[in-house]
């Protein structure tokens, strides 16, 4: 039997035994987090059955929009799945604690690095299932097709999962690889990436179309060339889907068959540098830098001084401390960048749509959306990086408590660093939405204003409630988050996101109405002192459990 063989069926007997974890664990999260999928499966049918009624609206565009619309929902699932993929590999193939384990076993590194790809596709692939199952079930209900459209999706899902997730794979390997701390080397890897980009560029530049329609369907729909190329698996993966749906055996089984050939030669592709790149790239993504290269802290440390001289030289040495270590770990520093370049990039993009030219009820709506978008995913964000944040200081704080600072000086480093840079990425992205939007000066001062209250919310409970729920015991964050008090924080932010907007937005739709049936001539000053309130109250109240939590902790 071999490596290979050995550790997936490991790992299928974990999964196994899953359900002995899961009884394991508290009745309020795991009721919390059913509730939760429940609702985010029938909150996306919903939207999606709402868009393709919208289609019907658009008339011709929409019925020529509408055959292609499978293909480009899975272009943009590939990107996602590639992305998600990339991160994932970095933490399972260079910071996994199985490693250890694995290396002083008999295992090949070309099989450990393939175990270790389809791991990480398997960590990536849950978003993906759970955006393609509302999404099929909404196009079967509307197109009046079987439910087993939904079956045929999950047995096309598996071998499109493998080849987006192992091409994540590849990019990270060759990435760690290559990325030398010589200077020639990284002017190479940079002359590289630009020659794949020119490269790709002419392969996906767009081609001349005879059909009119389509022609002025692709200048509208962005993307629609790149979804429709045959000779991508997007294109494959719809036309799959479709075929098993009608009945065309052949050709569905045809389409599956590419996708999984294809999945088998990334897979080949990733064991075989695998034996010869993962021991280097590894050697180098847990080496610190030495010698000049390990010259930079010290420069940077000047900078620091620069930047915190409010601070005592105690709090500015843990604020620099958290912010290296932060920047050290890819894996965390990539999917802030991500999400909130994402969201960066759709806000700076809102012109291009034309959205400033809809009418002000309109703005409004696209306004206090991308408030929710953007509380959704800090919150997320929040729960996932802040909350473990004194936990992970692990079996080492030790030192902290016998150094000669206060405990309520450790708590206000965390605060300091996580406020900072929630309130920096809050109030940049709502200002960028509001001048997009072209809104109103009092929406955009509102938008600015729950910006900032919901950062500094998110940041009160996450490091309140993270000192309150410590447990230095535990070194993997997922642990830490997935305790009861992770949860707990998950549910108060997710509830205070819901309190601090939702007012807003009942008054800001009704405002004509409250002041001439119910004579309230002030509904947005009530509004902004409970949104003030409120903020307090997130902010004061954990932080001082957390406090009197530390003071009352032994080492």
């Amino acid at each position: 039997m071999s490596p290979l063989t050995v550790l997936l069926k490991n790992r299928l007997r974990l999964i196994r035994n899953w359900h002995r974890v899961l009884r394991r664990q508290s009745r309020f999260k795991t009721g919390f987090i059913l509730i939760f999928a429940v609702g985010l499966l029938a909150s996306l049918q919903f939207l999606f059955a709402r868009g393709f009624r919208m289609l019907d609206g658009l008339g011709q565009a929409g019925v020529m929009i509408l055959p292609r619309l499978f293909a480009m929902f899975f272009l943009a699932m590939a990107l996602m799945l590639i992305v998600s993929g990339a991160i994932t590999a970095y933490t399972t193939l260079f910071r996994s604690s199985e490693l250890l384990f694995l290396k002083v076993h008999p295992v090949p590194s070309g099989a450990m690095t393939l175990y270790k790809a389809v791991e990480s596709a398997g960590l990536a692939s849950w978003a993906f299932i759970f955006i393609i199952l509302p999404f099929t079930l909404a196009y079967a209900r509307y197109q009046a097709l079987s439910l087993w459209l939904t079956f045929w999706t999950l047995v096309m899902a598996v071998p499109f999962l493998l080849l987006c997730a192992g091409i994540g794979t590849l990019i990270t390997l060759a990435i760690t690889r290559l990325t030398a701390r010589s200077k020639f080397r990284k002017y190479m890897l940079g002359s590289l990436a630009a020659a794949l980009l020119i490269a790709g560029w002419f392969w996906w530049r767009p081609q001349r179309v005879d059909d009119e329609s389509l022609f002025m369907l692709a200048q509208l729909v962005p993307g629609f060339r790149l979804a429709a190329n045959p000779s991508l698996p997007p294109a494959w993966m719809a036309e799959g889907i479709l075929s098993f749906s009608k009945g065309e055996w052949m050709r569905g089984i045809m389409f599956w068959n590419v996708l999984a050939w294809y999945a088998v030669i990334t897979g080949l592709l990733i064991e075989w540098p695998g034996g010869r790149w993962f021991q280097v790239a590894w050697q180098r993504a847990i080496t610190p830098a030495t010698g000049r290269h390990a010259r930079g802290p010290r420069a940077s440390g000047q900078v620091w001084r620069r930047l915190l001289v409010g601070f005592s030289p105690a709090v500015r040495a843990m604020i620099v401390k958290d912010i290296r270590t932060f920047l050290r770990d890819p894996a965390q520093w990539s999917q802030c960048l991500i999400f909130f370049g994402l969201l960066g990039l759709y806000f700076a993009n809102l012109r291009t749509l034309n959205y400033h030219f809809l009418p002000e009820a309109w703005r409004s709506t696209i306004a206090f959306l991308n408030m929710f978008s953007l509380a959704t995913v800090m919150c997320s964000l929040s729960s996932r990086f802040i909350f473990p944040q004194l936990s992970l200081e692990g079996q080492a704080f030790w030192l902290l408590g016998l150094a000669p600072v206060s405990r309520g000086r450790i708590l206000l480093a965390k605060v300091a660093v996580a406020l900072s840079a929630n309130l920096i990425v809050s109030i940049s992205l709502m200002m960028i939405s509001s001048r997009m939007l072209n809104v109103s000066p009092q929406i955009h001062l509102i938008a600015i204003g729950v910006g900032a209250m919901t950062a500094s919310a998110f940041t009160g409970l996450s490091v309140g409630l993270g000192a309150l729920f410590m447990d230095l015991r535990q070194s993997n964050p997922a642990a830490i988050v997935s305790g009861f008090g992770g949860t707990l924080n998950l549910v108060l932010s997710l509830a205070f996101m819901l309190c601090a907007i939702l007012p807003f937005v009942v008054i800001e739709r009704f405002q004509t109405v409250i002041r001439a049936e119910l004579g309230w001539n002030h509904p947005l000053t009530a509004a902004w002192i409970w949104l003030v309130l409120l903020t307090v109250i997130a902010v004061a109240v954990p932080l001082r459990l957390g406090y009197r939590a530390l003071q009352v902790r032994e080492y």
